[in-house]
């Protein structure tokens, strides 16, 4: 029985359309899901390094949360196309550049085990949605591992600490 309602369910799904949330996170907790992060970072005219977040929507997992603009790798999708459903969805600007800092494997994610390849991000102008904020005061809604992991991972590397092996670049949380 709960073969045939599986096989009746895979027809149903199309792979290049998003699965809604409900049918996500149930997947999410059985597998590995990969996500792209965009962590955008500027100088402000006081020379204050700031961080763009964008906050999450009411219907998402962490509503109402600040966060560094992010998107899970759907099925037949290339980084690209990731980044610009980013750019388009979340930040209103396009991406223009993006740099791989590091990856975190996050098995402590609420929704289950995450892959987060972490990339500094550039755009094109000036962002549509969201907000900058200084890193010395991010809001206090924050993701807790993207202030804890995710942007101290590209500061780091916008800093020109950088890292000294490929060991450093996976972070296990």
């Amino acid at each position: 029985m709960l073969k045939l309602f599986l096989a009746k369910l895979l027809k149903l799904i199309n792979p290049k359309k998003p699965l809604g949330g409900i049918l996500f996170n149930a997947i999410a907790r059985v597998s590995v899901t990969t996500a792209c992060e965009a962590v955008i970072l500027r100088k402000n005219e006081l020379g204050e390094t700031e961080v763009f977040l964008t906050k999450r929507e009411n219907h998402e997992a962490y509503a109402g949360q600040e966060h560094c603009p992010g998107s899970v790798v759907r099925p037949y999708e290339n980084i690209e196309h990731v980044f610009e459903r980013i750019g388009k969805n979340e930040i209103g600007a396009r991406i223009t550049k993006r740099i791989f800092m590091g990856v975190i494997s996050n098995k402590i994610e609420k929704r289950g085990h995450f892959l987060q390849l972490i990339f500094k991000a550039e755009l094109s102008n000036e962002p549509q949605y969201g907000r900058w904020y200084t890193i010395e005061n991010l809001p206090s809604n924050i993701i807790s591992f993207h202030k804890t992991h995710t942007i101290p991972i590209a500061m780091g590397v916008y800093k020109g600490e950088g890292y000294s092996d490929i060991g450093q670049f996976i972070i296990e949380l």
